[in-house]
């Protein structure tokens, strides 16, 4: 489990992606992700896959895709509502 919080956590980019999506009220899109976090397409593919993989991020089956905290599992979520409550 610690590999997983480190590398999930050892990025700026996917710290801004885990914080915006935490205070989304609404699942967002990647187009979404893109103004909310500032990443340039090509990086947030990236980062969105890591995290998918990973099982901190759910893919949703919409079309546009879209985005949210994986929150059955409970660390990510804890995770998640500390993120958006940082300022």
């Amino acid at each position: 489990m610690w590999e997983q919080v480190e590398v999930a956590l050892s990025s700026k980019g996917r710290l801004r992606i885990l914080r915006a999506l935490a205070k989304s009220p609404e699942p967002p899109t990647k187009y979404a992700l893109e103004r909310g976090t500032g990443l340039t397409p090509v990086e947030l593919r990236r980062q969105l896959r890591l995290l998918v993989k990973l099982g901190w991020v759910e893919e949703l089956p919409s079309s546009p895709k879209k985005y949210r905290v994986n929150v059955k599992e409970e660390f990510v979520r804890r995770q998640a509502e500390l993120l958006s409550e940082a300022r």
